[in-house]
């Protein structure tokens, strides 16, 4: 039997996440950002902080560090390795029509 599991955006961003695959994770918060917001973007982060698997079918939440570590590369931030912050709550008032636009705001902050 062929079963269709319907992935949400947690899932998807959870596993890319999860995997490092920071380009694709880039494209898909790139087209959440410019279709439905920042705030969007960080409501579905803290569900895949917060939920119990990464994905429908595994037993295995995100791992502690990986959120943190994509977000440094995400919003470039590597330079900002010492920023002892919850990203998520720090630049959660933000909002930006795109990445560029995000990241710029997000830097000025961080500085």
């Amino acid at each position: 039997m062929n079963v269709m599991i319907a992935y949400q955006t947690e899932h998807i961003l959870g596993a890319l996440l999860e995997l490092r695959d920071i380009e694709r994770l880039e494209k898909k918060v790139s087209l959440l950002i410019r279709s439905r917001g920042w705030s969007h973007v960080i409501d579905v982060l803290q569900i895949c902080k917060e939920s119990e698997a990464i994905v429908p079918g595994w037993d295995t939440p995100l791992r502690e560090g990986i959120l943190r570590e994509g977000m440094l590369e995400l919003l470039l931030l590597e330079s900002f390795v010492g920023l002892d912050v919850d990203f998520l709550e720090a630049f959660s008032d933000l909002e930006a029509d795109d990445s560029d636009g995000l990241r710029k705001q997000v830097h000025k902050r961080a500085f």
